[in-house]
């Protein structure tokens, strides 16, 4: 261990710490009840691992009382200062910064000299906007940074000084690709064969669609993980009892390169395993031998982004959208294994789609079971950004695409960097289609029952802690474990309680250790 201070990493699961579960469930069916961990704060703790340092990931960070986790570190620093991460790749919206803002504070009289550092930070964002709880703030993806900071005792020359706050970005604020997160699991992690893993295939995506201000998008030449690292970390998780996973690759399915390398890691593996991941729906068009392999690995778990079933909308995002293609080809993953859970995001208001239209999918492919569930979302266009290169083309160029500005006023927070704007088209504009989007909420939920709403990803998490089985039996699972409404699945859930034993677990293993 360094003599100068230890390491706590402060993760939240996926959607755990996001405030608009509570502000507006309705808009966030199900994200509450998912507890996967993801890999991000994992590989910087391995990092400081490997480097010799004492280091571990406190995780659900948003359901720790705030002095409990206290007097956890506390006793965890064992006198030591410490070196505290945050990983603000999910929430970096003003409630969330709030929180840490009070909870810096606090932590910094009780363990003096302490330094926090912040990563997960998109490239494109603003340092004061984490400067007041970040001493360390790094952009993009940096766990190369990291390393480098580590190499060059960064951490143990600053531990006893005063310094101002600190960027920590590439040259010429370059956002390079670094290897695909693919992380070791320890003991102190707590791990249980009620958890999700999340892992990376890959970085980037090959499709460049005119909404999508990923980053890495338009890649053609992604880099992959190994066969050999992919068994090693299944191999390394099952040891551990962890057997689902997200994989959080943009798109997982995009060539059969990714796919191949995938399935071959898996097939290698004399357990089963299950995955969530996103993917593109028509990239398994006319192609049983990819759906077969899907099949084989159990990556049963499917989030497409479809986002309309209008063919002239489809073209105007660069997407395929034509709509009896693309229940067929859903059709074509049930019938080849029912145990295939198929989501679909979809946008409410794109240019040439229709509002007869978009009810008339809907009802089609809920009523006959194409798909397990959907969720919308308005049509989100955003201002000018001094990092233009990040943005979508929409964005760059929005009359080309069917849409009018209206104001560059921004009326909802945003965690991407810019401010949205409110547009119109030819047939609704920005606050219509908001307000559309409630409309077919409350439609679902009425017509077609609350498990209509949940995603693939909680699906997931409740097929790890055993609380629903398969696709055909996840209604009445639901309902059995979590209640018909969504205002039952609110509170005081299962999963709740499995967070809340983790820490108690955590508290009990840190206080024995230390």
């Amino acid at each position: 261990m360094s003599s100068n201070f230890k390491v706590a990493i402060l993760s939240d699961s996926m959607y755990a710490s996001n405030p608009d579960i509570e502000f507006q469930p309705n808009h966030n069916i199900g994200h509450n009840l998912q507890h996967a961990r993801p890999a991000g704060p994992y590989i910087i703790n391995q990092i400081f691992n490997d480097h010799g340092y004492t280091s571990t990931v406190f995780n659900y960070f948003a359901y720790w009382k705030i002095e409990e986790i206290l007097e956890t570190l506390e006793t965890y620093s064992e006198g030591y200062p410490l070196i505290v991460a945050f990983s603000m790749t999910l929430n970096t919206g003003d409630f969330y910064i709030n929180k840490l803002n009070n909870f810096v504070k606090e932590l910094k009289e009780r363990i003096p000299r302490t330094i926090t550092i912040v990563g997960g930070i998109r490239h494109y964002e603003d340092f004061d906007k984490f400067k007041t709880f970040g001493d360390l703030v790094y952009f993009g993806r940096s766990t190369t940074l990291l390393k480098k900071s580590i190499h060059d005792k960064i951490f143990d020359n600053l531990i006893n000084t005063k310094f101002d706050p600190i960027p920590v970005r590439y040259p010429n604020e370059e956002n390079p690709m670094d290897n695909p997160v693919v992380h070791k699991f320890y003991k102190d992690d707590l791990w249980s064969n009620q958890d999700v893993a999340m892992f990376e295939t890959s970085l980037g995506c090959k499709f460049d669609c005119t909404f999508c201000n990923f980053d890495f998008r338009k890649n053609k030449n992604p880099m992959i993980a190994d066969v050999d690292r992919l068994v090693e970390y299944f191999t390394n998780a099952h040891e551990h009892g962890v057997t689902h996973f997200y994989a959080a690759d943009d798109t997982v399915n995009e060539t059969d390169e990714k796919i191949n390398i995938l399935h071959t890691a898996i097939k290698e593996l004399p357990f089963d395993i299950h995955i969530g991941a996103f993917a593109r729906q028509e990239m398994f068009r006319d192609r049983p031998d990819r759906i077969e392999k899907f099949s084989e690995i159990g990556l049963h778990s499917l989030n497409f982004g479809i986002e309309t079933f209008g063919a002239e909308a489809g073209k105007l995002i660069r997407k395929s959208s034509e709509p009896d293609k693309v229940i067929q080809t859903l059709k074509d993953l049930k019938n080849a294994n029912p145990n295939f859970f198929l989501f679909s995001t979809m946008i409410v208001g794109l240019s040439k789609d229709s509002e007869e239209n978009i009810y008339k999918y809907n009802d089609k492919v809920l009523s006959e079971g194409i798909l397990d569930g959907l969720h919308y979302f308005p049509l989100a266009i955003y201002e000018r950004n001094s990092h233009w290169d990040w943005q979508s083309a929409v964005d760059k160029d929005p009359e080309k695409y069917g849409y009018k500005i209206i104001s560059n006023m921004s009326l909802d927070s945003s965690s991407v960097g810019s401010n949205r704007v409110i547009w119109k088209n030819d047939w609704i504009d920005y606050n219509q289609a908001k307000k559309l989007r409630d409309k077919l909420v409350g439609h679902n939920l009425k017509n077609f029952k609350l498990n209509t709403a949940i995603s693939n990803w909680t699906y997931t998490c409740m097929k790890a802690a055993k609380f629903v089985s398969n696709p055909s039996n996840f209604p009445s699972e639901l309902y059995a474990n979590f209640g018909r409404t969504v205002k039952q699945t609110y509170k005081n859930t299962l999963t709740d309680k499995l967070i809340y034993n983790y820490i108690e677990k955590k508290k009990k293993y840190i206080n024995e250790q230390n």
